[in-house]
Parts: C-alpha cells; structure tokens; sequence
C-alpha cells in the first residue's frame, strides 16, 4: 500500500471511529422512535468536523473540508482535490453563489486566517480567498460549483448529479 493510501486508510478509520463515537453519545444509534433527529445529527458532525480539525492542527495533517450543500460532488472530485492540495498550500473551489463548496489548506494552522471571515455571505468566497493570499499563501483554484441554498436552486443542482444518486432520486418532484 503507498505512502498515501496507507495515510488515507489511518485518518478515514480515526474519522470513522470518531463518528460512532459522537453519534452515540447524541443518541443517533438508538429506536427510529427515540432518536434526537436532525439537529443532533448536524450538531454530531460538527464536532466531528472539529474534532478531526484539532487533530489535523496537531499532527500537521492537511485539511480539507467540503460544504453539505454540493450533493453533485464526486468521489473523483474529492480525490482530484486531495490531489491538488498535496502540490499546493491551499485550494479553494468558490460557489456560484458567492461562497465556497471545498477549502483546503496543506497545514491546518494556515487556516487561522479564516477565523473571522463570515459564512454564508455574498462575499464569503472572495473574503476567503482575500485572507489566504493576504498571508502570502498560494491559493489553486479549483472547479466552480452550483450549491443547494433555496429551493430554486434545486433542480439546477440535480441536473449536475448522477440520476442515480439519493439527491436526484428524493428531488424528483420538486
């Protein structure tokens, strides 16, 4: 197994591993009947965002996180991305809508600069990008992508996902 895959196997088996850790304690495993429902999911897989984060600032790992708006986003996608940001600092793959849908930083502690660039603005995408380069970091921009923000956006989007995909199949009527 390469260098790579096997760094890849390691983190996904922490991040796995963290996840069914933090979804029990939130209850997420328990009777359809009692579970705690969306916002325990959302919150669950914040701190595992965190958690995985902190992780990352310590041990020097890269980061890469992905927006949960962006359901055309491929596994191909992913890994080109991942690709990228091991011959680059940072990427970034800005949001038709002015925002982000992927950032990455080679080290996690690059990303202090983002600290008070505010999300889900017009602007955020530009804000982003501003903050890294003005730390003289170099940013690879990669492919620009549709997001899921109104309902109008919707159909745009699944037209961008494979028509067999969960998101295109629950979209349907809309």
């Amino acid at each position: 197994m390469s260098e790579t895959a096997s760094s890849a196997w390691h983190f996904a088996t922490f991040a796995f591993l963290i996840t069914a850790l933090l979804f029990a304690r939130a209850g997420l495993y328990a009777d359809r009947a009692s579970r705690p429902g969306l916002r325990a999911i959302v919150s669950s897989l914040f701190q595992v965002a965190l958690v995985a984060l902190v992780y990352a600032v310590v041990s020097g790992q890269p980061v890469l996180q992905i927006g949960m708006d962006t359901p055309q986003v491929t596994a191909e996608l992913l890994t080109d991305c991942a690709r990228t940001l091991l011959t680059t600092p940072a990427l970034l793959g800005l949001a038709r809508d002015g925002g982000w849908w992927v950032l990455g930083v080679a080290d996690a502690a690059s990303a202090e600069c983002l600290r008070d660039v505010p999300m889900s603005q017009d602007d955020t995408g530009a804000v982003t990008l501003a903050a890294l380069r003005d730390t003289g970091i170099s940013v690879k921009l990669v492919e620009e992508l549709l997001d899921v923000d109104t309902v109008d956006d919707i159909p745009l989007v699944r037209a961008a996902c494979r028509s067999e995909s969960r998101f295109a199949h629950v979209t349907r009527e809309v």
